[in-house]
């Protein structure tokens, strides 16, 4: 008893120590923690650790609050620089001292990472055992891993097994469909796999791979048609492919004329020799005029007219067209031709083309995603005249247009017409203030306006729908205003749970452009870097989180892309780690630190390409290594976009809700009023 009481009085003094002693006056955890995450935040890696250590190093007891907090985001830091070693050393400490079943899983994940499989699946068990409650996302994480030891231990039945219990807690993750699928793969069931890689690009399409595998797949079933199809689209994403590069070398040999047709299929069909125009009718108010750079760089353009219709070239008329005539310009070294009725008529200055009636221009062969011809082509019709301008080696086609109508369009091509009214309202509203706001933004081309996602998608009538011509006709010259102006509403399609500062993205300082949440209960984002890994890998309840307008995977998705992919498009050799260099408040990483064997590279623009294609630039990462080599990085990220403004699944879900258009555009847009323009 008495030497109870003497360890009692012992400890008695130590804890006394800990907290009045060593430090001194100047030792405040609650601020050192704030300023190892502002660290960590601005990019500032290695600062940020050094105070979190100050904690870890403290004479704090080990089972203090901030000892634990303090270990968790150093775990979390070493976890996303690729050292395994650390983060587990960190989250076997912790465990030691509280039973966290996050920090089970993430010790199994830094197990799994150094080769380590058979500890990596005793914690992936004890999550998907525990009698506690476990959030969705750790069951299915556990479960994915437990998929991915198996599958590297070749135990085929049980990998497929796991990965379709991922599947079940989460049924919008892909990554274990494609897992399911690569699980076949290799077990040379092809048709199945075949089956599961189709599940997984069903639920998301910027799977990086995919393509590469139904590739081989469709070939190993002696499809060879359907093989040529995938193997030529993972060659677009991914040049450098040996794999695919000798398959396709050995298709060409061994069955060339169906390597030939596959290549012709890439070419636009044959011109329709009868066309149809759809009828329009005039608004009543046909807005100001807007130039719409519908073709801005292309070598040649056939189109017709639904009425007669007149050529003028430099203010006189060169040319009267019929109704239906095909026209066709081109460019042809440093000429310019129009070719239409027999005739042949150079020009170069501006070629304008004008209906003598309100109807259509029927413009051939326009692909269907610009850039991306094996997409396929379509034709459509737009309003108004047509404005051909010749560049140095091609031409570029303009659509004048009257606001109203373009937004016709436009509208329906950036928000399905399926959804609520309120809805469809708001984006006429937003689409109208930032047309307005960018008119004459490419001036310098001969355009206010591009017709794509660089500005806005307008795909001439085929898109208008009746819902959303009603949303256009009944906000009628509405637009956002702020200090007197026509503001720039831009908006993007999924804020992933928290807007941006226009600042903090494009370094402009739009007021009006503020973060804010769209969670249900609203907070501010997380700002230490275990709290941001575990918001991005949950699924917290939000109006961008919808099912019923979206795709779940543009609230929260889930990349695996390959390191070979990563070094092709930064033309980089033996990378090792990518680390985020600085971040928003909102937790959007803003240039990333790429390091290799022969240089460390920051990366700002074209990131999210650069990296494989990702949805949006707020993402956590983590290196994926194979049997000791890097193989991928797994990223986990929130929102599809850039995150500024509007958050479309946001609008919808607020406008089912019976929010008001006018309260919805008040609430993303600060401080503006709406207003009629004209």
């Amino acid at each position: 008893m008495r030497r109870f009481m003497v360890f009692a009085l012992f400890m008695i003094v130590i804890v006394f120590l800990n907290i009045s002693g060593v430090e001194g006056s100047q030792f405040d955890p609650d601020e050192i923690l704030e300023r190892a995450a502002r660290l960590y935040i601005s990019g500032d890696i290695a600062a940020s650790i050094d105070e979190y250590l100050k904690i870890v190093n403290s004479q704090l007891t080990s089972w203090d609050p901030d000892i634990i907090e303090a270990r968790k985001n150093l775990a979390t830091i070493y976890e996303e620089q690729g050292d395994y070693i650390e983060a587990a050393r960190q989250y076997e400490t912790l465990l030691i001292f509280q039973d966290d079943l996050f920090s089970r899983l993430s010790l199994g994940v830094a197990y799994y990472n150094l080769g380590l499989l058979e500890l990596a699946e005793s914690q992936f068990r004890y999550v998907v055992n525990s009698k506690k409650a476990v959030p969705a996302f750790l069951m299915r994480d556990a479960f994915f891993f437990l998929g991915k030891t198996s599958l590297d231990l070749l135990r085929y039945s049980q990998a497929i097994s796991h990965f379709r219990q991922a599947a079940e807690v989460d049924p919008h993750f892909a990554l274990g469909f494609f897992y399911i699928g690569e699980t076949y793969f290799k077990m040379g069931e092809f048709a199945e796999a075949i089956n599961h890689y189709f599940r997984a690009t069903n639920i998301e399409r910027s799977l990086i791979g995919i393509r590469s595998r139904l590739g081989i797949a469709y070939f190993k079933l002696g499809s060879v048609d359907q093989a040529l199809t995938y193997l030529r689209g993972a060659i677009d994403e991914h040049p450098d492919d040996v794999e695919v590069t000798k398959l396709l070398e050995q298709i060409k040999k061994d069955y060339p004329e169906k390597y030939i047709e596959s290549e012709i299929a890439y070419e636009p069909p044959p011109i329709k020799e009868v066309v149809s125009f759809d009828d329009v009718s005039i608004p009543e108010n046909t807005g100001p005029e807007i130039r719409s750079g519908i073709l801005p760089n292309i070598d040649e353009v056939f189109f017709r007219i639904g009425s007669s219709f007149s050529v003028e070239l430099d203010g006189k008329v060169v040319y009267s067209g019929k109704a239906a005539e095909l026209c066709r310009v081109y460019a042809n070294n440093s000429e310019h031709v129009l070719e239409v009725g027999g005739k042949v008529i150079p020009f170069s200055t501006n070629l304008e083309v004008t209906p003598d009636q309100y109807v259509t221009i029927y413009i051939h062969n326009m692909e269907r995603y610009p850039g991306l011809p094996w997409l396929g082509y379509e034709d459509r019709q737009y309003r108004g005249a047509l404005d051909i301008i010749p560049r140095d080696g091609g031409i570029t086609v303009v659509n004048v247009v009257g606001l109203e109508e373009l937004l016709l369009s436009a509208v329906p091509s950036e928000m399905p017409a399926s959804w609520p009214m309120g809805a469809l309202k708001t984006q006429a509203v937003a689409a109208r203030s930032y047309v307005i706001a960018n008119k004459g933004r490419y001036a310098s081309q001969g355009f206010d306006i591009r017709a794509d996602h660089f500005s806005i998608v307008y795909r001439g009538v085929v898109s208008e729908h009746p819902r959303t011509t009603t949303a256009v006709q009944e906000t009628t010259g509405e637009v956002l205003m702020y200090g007197g102006r026509v503001v720039e509403a831009v908006f993007t399609a999924n804020a992933g749970g928290h807007t941006e500062n226009s600042v903090d993205i494009w370094g402009g300082d739009f007021p009006y452009l503020s973060a804010i949440s769209t969670e249900r209960t609203p907070s501010a984002p997380p700002q230490s870097p275990y709290e941001l890994k575990t918001w991005l890998m949950d699924r917290p309840p939000s109006y961008s989180f919808n099912p019923d307008f979206g795709s779940v995977t543009g609230y929260r998705w889930q990349l695996i892309v390959p390191v070979a992919v990563i070094e092709e498009r930064l033309s980089m050799t033996g990378i090792k780690a990518i680390i985020p260099a600085s971040r928003t408040a909102a937790g959007t990483v803003k240039s990333v630190r790429v390091v290799s064997d022969e240089e460390v590279r920051i990366v700002e623009r074209a990131m999210r390409t650069n990296l494989g294609g990702l949805k949006s630039s707020r993402f956590w990462v983590h290196p994926v290594y194979e049997r000791g080599e890097l193989t991928a990085f797994l990223f986990y990220g929130s929102g599809w976009g850039h995150g500024v403004g509007m958050d479309q699944i946001s609008v919808a879900t607020m406008a089912s809700e019976n929010y008001l258009y006018k309260e919805i555009l008040s609430h993303f847009y600060t401080g503006v009023s709406i207003e009629k323009a004209y």
